[in-house]
């Protein structure tokens, strides 16, 4: 009995051996380029560009009720 267990462990311990080796080759290809410091792109900090201000929307006359509760026409 104390072969099957040893035989069982081994394969156990080389099944994890596999799947940590094939978890950090992905790992190690998105690390950040040596000549990039690390959290920052060319657009800064945050990753992306900044957009430009988006105007207020104003309430749709087919689905905002004035106080009155009368709805302009769609």
């Amino acid at each position: 009995m104390a072969i099957r267990k040893e035989k069982i462990y081994e394969c156990c311990k080389t099944i994890v051996l596999i799947l940590l080796i094939l978890t950090a080759i992905p790992v190690s290809v998105c690390k950040p380029l040596t000549g990039e410091k690390e959290g920052v792109s060319k657009y800064g900090t945050q990753g992306f560009p900044q957009r430009a201000p988006v105007p207020p929307s104003s309430p749709s006359a087919c689905t905002y009720i004035p106080g009155n509760g009368q709805g302009g026409h769609c």
